[in-house]
């Protein structure tokens, strides 16, 4: 009789692990599906000390933009094993997602403080996890003095970076320089980035944009070209052009012509920047050729996409 319910008591646990390992490889597929919350639906255990379910739950709840929900699940799994380097970047990144919201002055030290001591010891601990690296970087970079920022010490990592991803410490190394405004540095990095032949579409993107910020205007005009040429689904190149347009005052028809051929391409409103911002580039076009009606629908436009626009009622206005 004993031996008959050690069997049952085996039988029974090993029921209840199939049943969790069933439930985490759905919800791993739930995952990769993109489905997050019905990955929290299926995990959603607040008791559980699974580590990879734990990870599924932070990350899930990360993706739904529940950065305070994710901390929970990723500092309990960290404190299960506090070997992981990926864990320790998840915690970060939760604390860098809040650090960047709308938060009041007096919380911004603590998660400032996080932010930097999860992915300091995400890179203790694997010093070539490209993710923890950009984004203390992106700390140093962005954070004033007073918190730890640090030009310097974000190029240190940029140069750390280029050891095990070198597109990803160009990149950084670009943004370096973007940031403290030195655009000519930015663009030599950018271009030493397409001639390695590391580049995307987004590289001529923002090589446009460093020349229309150093007021080039003709050379952001034909990188805007060669974005387009090179990559004609792209349709950041064409709002790039009308924006580019519109700011710089210049090419005016040719940036309405960009600006009609993105909105044709994208009716439902799926691409970046937004249609939003399109129409509003469009209306600023036909300001310039003193087609009030024209500029006036397209803002109008603009703001039927997003009524809060503040940029297009007060275009409306003038």
């Amino acid at each position: 009789m004993k031996y008959f319910h050690i069997i049952l008591l085996f039988i029974a646990s090993a029921n209840v692990l199939f049943g969790q390992n069933t439930g985490l490889a759905t919800a791993k597929k739930q995952f990769e599906q993109k489905n997050y919350q019905k990955v929290i639906t299926l995990l959603g255990d607040n008791q559980t000390t699974d580590i990879q379910a734990l990870a599924l739950l932070g990350k899930s709840h990360f993706h739904l933009k529940q950065p305070k929900k994710a901390i929970t699940y990723f500092r309990k799994a960290t404190e299960l094993d506090s070997q992981s380097a990926e864990l320790q970047y998840w915690l970060g990144l939760a604390h860098f997602t809040i650090l960047r919201s709308d938060i009041p002055f007096n919380k911004k030290s603590y998660h400032a403080h996080r932010v930097k001591k999860t992915l300091k010891t995400a890179l203790k601990l694997d010093s070539s996890h490209v993710g923890a690296r950009k984004e203390l970087a992106r700390y140093y970079l962005n954070a004033p003095r007073i918190a730890g920022g640090s030009i310097a010490k974000a190029k240190k990592h940029a140069i750390t970076l280029k050891k095990y991803d070198k597109s990803a410490g160009y990149r950084l190394e670009a943004a370096i320089y973007f940031k403290i405004e030195d655009y000519e540095k930015a663009e030599q990095v950018y271009l030493t980035i397409i001639k390695e032949g590391l580049a995307d579409e987004t590289i001529y993107y923002w090589l446009s944009e460093v020349k229309h910020l150093a007021k080039d205007f003709s050379k952001s005009f034909d990188y805007c070209q060669q974005m387009m040429q090179k990559y004609p689904a792209y349709l950041v190149g064409y709002y790039q052009y009308a924006k580019v347009a519109a700011l710089a005052k210049q090419n005016t028809d040719q940036g309405i012509k960009y600006a009609q051929f993105y909105l044709t391409k994208d009716p439902d409103n799926q691409a970046s920047p937004g249609n939003h911002w399109v129409y509003y580039r469009l209306g600023t076009l036909y300001q310039q050729k003193e087609d009030k009606t024209k500029a006036q629908e397209a803002f109008q436009q603009a703001l039927k996409i997003k009524p809060d626009f503040k940029l297009a009622q007060k275009a409306l206005k003038n």
